[in-house]
């Protein structure tokens, strides 16, 4: 590994607050696995989903570092894209996750035994709705790069205050100017994800496929729109393996 090996190891969200998150480990290498270690190390990215949350707790739902690193919680991405693009289209993607939009494409659709407690497999996150920046064009991704940059160092409240976030309600102005959406519906969304019960108190286990009914229909709503929506696979998103086999836990 020639560059730094850090990680975004944990989600804690006493320290990761905002998008723009900071690496809080650096990886050492198990003896004798040195080869399999650098094909992982290979996959690092600035770009990271979350694997498991805990949604009375929960702030972002993705976030970028500033030094491409791994993760334990998280899963490093990359953006398909063309190499003068990527940073933009990586802000973007980050701005909409963190969106009202973007937080009912990631809690919208999962099965989870367990809905304050989720997790996600790589093939979960591969397949979250995200808009088609592609065919969208460069100036939405613009609006939604500077909302990045405008929101990136700010504080995002929990879940349970999501209405009462200003960084949120400016991430929701620009998904809804770029995305060419109503308004009032996303402000309406805002309100019902705030009041999840989900996602204001634990909930005891609960067996089959766990969803956000009443809002499913809002999120196909939304969708037939106009513009163009992919998944994260077809968008070329690629989540890496998780390293945590291969690559130590870093030192307490």
């Amino acid at each position: 590994m020639n560059s730094p090996s850090v990680a975004l190891w944990d989600y804690k969200t006493d320290t990761t607050q905002g998008m723009a998150a900071k690496p809080d480990a650096y990886l050492e290498i198990r003896p004798g696995k040195e080869h399999l270690a650098e094909s992982y190390w290979e996959q690092r990215g600035r770009f990271l989903l979350p694997q498991r949350l805990f949604l009375p707790t929960t702030r972002v739902l993705s976030v970028r570092l500033d030094l491409p690193g791994l993760g334990s919680a998280w899963v490093p991405c990359r953006i398909a894209t063309a190499q003068d693009a990527a940073e933009n289209w990586e802000k973007a993607l980050c701005a909409y996750l963190n969106s009202s939009m973007g937080i009912l494409a990631v809690l919208g659709d999962r099965s989870n035994k367990k809905p304050t407690y989720p997790n996600f497999s790589l093939d979960d996150l591969r397949k979250l709705p995200v808009p088609d920046f592609a065919a969208l064009g460069a100036a939405a991704v613009a609006q939604l790069a500077a909302a990045y940059d405008d929101y990136a160092a700010a504080v995002l409240l929990p879940l349970p205050q999501l209405n009462e976030c200003p960084a949120r309600i400016g991430l929701d102005a620009a998904t809804i100017a770029a995305l060419g959406l109503d308004g009032e519906t996303v402000a309406t969304l805002r309100r019902e994800l705030s009041s999840e019960p989900v996602s204001n108190r634990p909930a005891a286990p609960r067996a089959g496929r766990i969803a956000f009914p009443a809002y499913n229909a809002t999120s196909r709503a939304l969708c037939t729109c106009g513009k163009a929506w992919t998944s994260c696979s077809t968008a070329g998103v690629a989540g890496s393996s998780n390293p945590n086999t291969i690559i130590a836990e870093p030192p307490r």
